[in-house]
């Protein structure tokens, strides 16, 4: 499926607007419209039974122990119609959900805390290097290529996921706050599967099925075991991920642009508003806010920018450059005169105590408009 430039400009136009982009991109993927599909890929339902002889090959073996079988999915769980030669079906019955690892305690071996975990689209990690021994207990097991999706609040909401790579003698440990996902040899593509958990659809539904109380709320395993995951064939699993990587690239160059463009706004703004509160004279201040006035669309696009317009605005007040001055006016001399001889008057009726006598003001104040 091809984006139309004008839709895709238009979506990209802000910071907003790219980040819109990227979940659109992704939601496209997980449903069968980012790429055509090939009339000549094996389809998912023969995926299906690779899968299935690979499972009881392992549980014959005593690798894998028998899990229970999980119900159809019915009309009401399918949240969109697949495409040909894809299949509904559920991770929990097409790869291993929260395995553990076996390995000696004097191994090295990769250790993985959230705060080392991304939001990246790419599921991008740095790790440590720890003994086996260490983190054996009390960690959440995972293995290179396994996903690993965040289950506590907001690490969930915000897309922190990973697919685990580069591990030291291909095993981790880490943070508990983990689901694992590990696909059976040669039948997912874990990058597929991270895409389906970084999925706006799949986000917004785990957020409602959250468990416990505010600030450490989590999503539970049997959601990401069991929740509908649209599975295609797997080579066009491989086409999926390869197109989100393009994409995504693209939606880089447009945010890195983007930023650039803001910073450029932000010192003209800020150049036009200094100028504005500096002018020396009416002359100068009518053509800044003349220049102001002929751009203020392009100006004034954010909150934050009206704020500083505000924070101008009173600064213009207070300094008696906001509005003209009347020749006809009684000068403020006469004012302070007048309030020097009302407290004066306060003081000798016993409305007020008498105050000491503040120092003069030395420094002079900027001439006004």
């Amino acid at each position: 499926m091809m984006m139309k430039s004008e839709a895709f400009d238009a979506l990209a136009s802000s910071k907003r607007g790219i980040a819109k982009l990227r979940e659109l991109i992704l939601e496209l993927a997980v449903r069968g419209l980012l790429v055509p599909q090939a009339p000549n890929d094996e389809p998912a339902s023969v995926l299906l039974e690779k899968i299935k002889a690979e499972k009881q090959k392992l549980i014959n073996e005593g690798k894998l122990k028998r899990q229970p079988t999980s119900p159809e999915i019915t009309d009401d769980e399918k949240s969109f119609d697949l495409p040909v030669g894809w299949k509904w079906t559920r991770l929990a019955d097409i790869s291993q959900v929260n395995p553990r690892n076996q390995l000696s305690d004097g191994q090295m071996v990769s250790f993985i805390p959230m705060t080392l975990i991304s939001t990246s689209h790419k599921g991008e990690h740095s790790q440590e290097e720890r003994l086996w021994g260490e983190v054996k207990s009390g960690f959440t097991h995972f293995a290179e290529d396994d996903i690993g999706v965040a289950k506590i609040t907001p690490c969930f909401e915000n897309s922190k996921a990973a697919v685990f790579s580069n591990l030291v003698n291909g095993i981790g440990a880490g943070t508990t706050e983990l689901h694992i996902i590990r696909p059976f040899k040669d039948t997912l593509n874990s990058r597929y599967v991270l895409i389906y958990f970084k999925a706006p659809q799949f986000l917004k539904v785990g957020e409602t099925k959250m468990t416990g109380t505010a600030g450490q709320k989590r999503v539970p395993k049997d959601f990401v075991a069991n929740n509908p995951f649209p599975l295609p064939p797997l080579a066009e699993q491989h086409r999926i991920v390869a197109k989100v990587d393009e994409l995504m690239a693209l939606c880089d160059k447009l945010e890195s642009k983007q930023i650039h463009t803001d910073k450029i706004h932000q010192t003209l703004l800020t150049t036009l508003l200094d100028k504005l509160t500096q002018a020396q004279d009416t002359q100068a201040f009518q053509a800044v806010w003349a220049q102001i006035l002929a751009n203020f669309d392009t100006l004034f696009i954010s909150e934050q920018d009206v704020d500083s317009l505000k924070q101008v605005i009173l600064q213009l007040a207070v300094s008696g450059k906001l509005g003209t001055q009347n020749q006809d006016d009684e000068p403020a001399s006469v004012l302070v005169e007048k309030i020097k001889a009302e407290k004066q008057h306060l003081i000798k009726k016993g409305t007020i105590k008498k105050q000491i006598a503040l120092p003069e003001i030395e420094t002079e104040l900027n001439s006004t408009l």
